[in-house]
This record gives structure tokens, sequence and C-alpha cells, in this order.
């Protein structure tokens, strides 16, 4: 049975909740610069550190966005680089919005559709490209498509033991890939 993409606004709200707070309870809180094209003077952000895989994640201010905002990258940076993020449309399938979360009974999936966007200089990559063993299929709204999928919640509800290691793994070797270390 392969995991099928969750749409309904609550459960998905339910679950960025849930991995924000794993990810907080697991992560060591630190304070970086953050500066986009969209955000050119940058600002001061809160951001955490797994220092036993040396990458962070930090979560961004959704309030009136259409997603939810989970970037990971390499290290500790002064100046956060983010490899790539996972956001999840905050409703429904929106599938150029590249992230999601997916179900297979009581287990919870991290879901990256593939191509990475943001208007890169070097061309356009696509993630599934980058690391093909994260690659599986998944249900998406009754059609089967790839996508890197991570594990993060267990049958029993509790935050995946692979998880992190998993995602370091990813983090890794798009940040080397794509010059993002």
């Amino acid at each position: 049975m392969l995991p099928e993409l969750i749409t309904g606004a609550s459960e998905i709200r339910m679950y960025q909740l849930r991995l924000e707070e794993e990810l907080k309870k697991n992560g060591t809180r630190f304070e970086a610069h953050y500066k986009t094209r969209g955000l050119p003077g940058g600002i001061d952000h809160d951001a955490y550190y797994f220092p036993d895989f040396n990458i962070y994640w930090k979560t961004g201010d959704y309030s009136s966005e259409n997603r939810y905002w989970n970037s990971f990258g390499v290290g500790k940076p002064r100046q956060l680089k983010d490899a790539f993020q996972i956001s999840p449309p905050k409703v429904g399938i929106k599938r150029n919005i590249r992230g999601g979360f997916l179900k297979r009974g009581s287990e919870v999936f991290l879901l990256h559709r593939g191509p990475l966007g943001g208007g890169r200089k070097d061309g356009s990559h696509n993630i599934c490209d980058i690391v093909p063993e994260q690659v599986q299929l998944f249900n998406d709204a009754g059609e089967e498509r790839e996508g890197i999928v991570i594990q993060f919640l267990d049958v029993e509800g509790n935050f995946h033991s692979g998880f992190l290691p998993q995602m370091a793994r990813v983090v890794k070797a798009v940040a080397s890939k794509l010059g993002r270390e």
C-alpha cells in the first residue's frame, strides 16, 4: 500500500505543528541572518541545529502564505544558506508547491515532489536525481507519483528514529550538488 497525500487543512496543520514540535525538541536553537531575493536586506531568524548530523532546520512566518515553510541546510551558519525547502500547502493539492505530508495507516511521511525552484541561476534541478535512493512512489489523489519520501512518525505515532539521519543525507547531497554548503 502506497502512502497517500494528505489534503485536509486541519490534518496538514496538525502534522506541521507536530513536525515543528519534534524538530525544536531534538535541535538546538540558534539565531542567524537570512537573506533572499525577496528579502534583500535580510532578517535575523531562529533556526535549529542538529549537531549529530550537522544540519539545520528553520520554519518561517507563514501566516499570510498558502504554504508552511520548512527549510533545511548544512551546519550552523551565521548566514543561513538553505539547501532546499519542503513546503506543504495549507490545504488541498498544489503540485507547484513541492512539499506535502503522506500517510499510510498510522505512519506519516514528509514529501518533496522533486523539482527545486527559486529561479536558480544554475538551471533547474530535481532532488530525485540527486538522491535517487530516497525516491518512493506515493498516491497523489489516485495517481502514482514519485518523490522524496522520508518517514516522520512511526506506526505508534512517535518521531521516527530514521528521520534525521535520512534528512541529513538528503540535505548534504543537495547542498553539495548545488554548492550550498
